[in-house]
């Protein structure tokens, strides 16, 4: 096995097929890639490497379920206020991770939607005021 063999990791012919595998892997970002191969080239053993790997992962993973959570809570407010407001809902695909722009957009869109519920509660309110006044008249 790999792991009872001892020496560079990068001379064993399992790292060696890997590393050729990655490189020639059209879904893996360059950067990952070479940052793979470069961990791959130094004393690392395979062992260490699936660990990190593996910890990466998991940082990943738990990136992106703070994202959903965050893209959830941010349609859930949209669908509301364009609700309230009798405005479309802005589209976006509730299954994939949200890029940092779509983030921005829907804040920015909300935080617009807020300000124009706010103004047209005020001129509610201005109304509400003007009957009153009327009605005591």
């Amino acid at each position: 096995m790999v792991f009872e063999r001892t020496g560079h990791p990068a001379s064993y012919p399992e790292a060696k097929k890997i590393k050729s595998l990655a490189l020639h892997t059209h879904g893996w970002p360059k950067v990952r890639i070479f940052l793979f191969c470069q961990q791959i080239e130094t004393n690392k053993t395979v062992l260490l490497l699936e660990k990190d790997l593996r910890t990466h992962l998991e940082a990943l993973s738990k990136e992106k379920n703070e994202k959903m959570e965050q893209l959830d809570a941010l349609v859930k407010a949209d669908e509301q206020l364009s609700r309230i407001l009798g405005v479309p809902v802005h589209e976006i695909d509730k299954d994939r991770v949200p890029t940092e722009e779509q983030v921005a957009e829907l804040e920015e869109r909300i935080a617009g939607l807020n300000a124009e519920k706010v103004s047209c509660d005020c001129n509610m309110m201005e109304i509400i005021i003007i009957l009153i006044s009327l009605r005591c008249t």
